[in-house]
This record gives C-alpha cells, structure tokens and sequence, in this order.
C-alpha cells in the first residue's frame, strides 16, 4: 500500500511540477490518499478483533458468523474512499477544463487513478482474506494486540521520507517557476516601455505632419 501510495505521491508531484496543480491542491490530495490508506488499515485491525472467540464462563464459544459480519462492515469505509476518488476525478476534470491538462493527460491521470484504486482493493481483499482463514486457539481474548499500530509507525518513517523528498523537489520547482515568471514580467515591462515609446514617436511624427499641412 506504501508503494502505491508513493506512486500517487510522484504522480501528483509531476502535475505540481508542472503547474498544473497548486501547493494547496497537492497537499489536499497527498493527505486524502493517506487518510484512504490509514481507514483501510483500522478496517484490518479490526476484522483480526473480532475473529477471536467469546469465552462464557468456561465454555468456548467460536463466533462462527463474525467475519461474515465484519465482511459487511468493511464497507462502511467504502464511500469515504470513493468520495476520495470523486474528489480527485472532479479536480482533474476542472483541470481539463479550465485548459491546463490536455484530454490525453486527462486520461492518464484517471487511469492511474483508476489502478491505484484497484491496487488498493486487490491488497486490502487478500490481507482480509487471510485474516479470516487464521485458525483462532479457544483461549480468552486478552487485551488489543498493539503490534497492528506498531507495524503502522515502522512503516512511516520510510513515507515521511519520500514525502519530505517530494517537498523538496516541490520547493524547488515552485522557486524555478517564480524565476521565470520574474523573467516573463520583466520582458513584460521591456515590451510596454518599448510600445510607448513607439506611440510617442508617431504621435510626434502626426503632429509635424498637422503643422506641415497647415502651413
């Protein structure tokens, strides 16, 4: 997930780079993308909770329908990864139509959208997979397992990298863009004092013109 989630950083970095998505509009889909990765992972975390088998008195219970129940939650993250998706696909078609993507960076934008997503399905539904086919020992349940969040936080470091590495690459791209625009005003102030000065000499030239043709 951390690699798909690095593709969706880069791609986006190249848009950024590029200018056609903002400082604001990078961060906001950077952060919905890790926002969509950290639902998926809590949804994990808690289909291994409840695959365990309730204990009364001492008799074990095994709760055979729990991962069919669990099965039906996992869903309920569903529609805040596909508002994430919607959001993305509206922001890439107000691009498009504003001008600054072409159709053809369009759709490629929406079909690595489109296979992130896929990814992402694909290795959540295999990890749900074998969670379910653990066999659970009749023991009691003890207390929540903290090694879930403690796989979570290795793995951050190595984002925060990448992150901190395209914030980088960011930054100097954004100081590339405002040397060029400063290039762009400047030939921009030339060209304005150059058609003023040509305005003036033919103003001048049609007033010795007049004052010829009236003597």
């Amino acid at each position: 997930v951390n690699q798909d989630r690095d593709e969706v950083v880069q791609r986006l970095s190249r848009l950024r780079d590029q200018g056609l998505l903002s400082e604001e509009e990078f961060d906001e889909q950077v952060s919905a993308h890790m926002a969509d990765d950290e639902t998926s992972s809590t949804g994990l975390d808690e289909s291994v909770e409840t695959v365990k088998p309730k204990v009364d008195g001492h008799k074990v219970e095994p709760v055979a329908e729990e991962p069919t129940s669990t099965g039906l939650a996992e869903p309920g993250a569903e529609p805040e990864k596909e508002a994430d998706g919607s959001d993305l696909l509206s922001r890439l078609t107000g691009l498009r139509d504003s001008g600054v993507l072409s159709e053809e960076e369009f759709q490629l934008a929406v079909e690595d959208l489109l296979g992130d997503s896929r990814l992402q399905e694909g290795t959540l539904s295999e990890d749900a997979g074998d969670t379910t086919a653990v066999p659970t020992p009749p023991t009691a349940p003890g207390p929540k397992d903290p090694r879930p969040s403690g796989s979570r936080s290795t793995e951050t470091p190595p984002a925060s990298d990448e992150l901190s590495r395209r914030k980088a690459e960011l930054d100097e791209a954004e100081a590339e863009l405002i040397r060029q625009r400063a290039e762009f005003a400047e030939a921009a102030e030339q060209e304005r004092l150059r058609a003023e000065v040509e305005a003036a000499e033919q103003e001048r030239l049609r007033a010795e013109a007049e004052a010829a043709e009236q003597e």
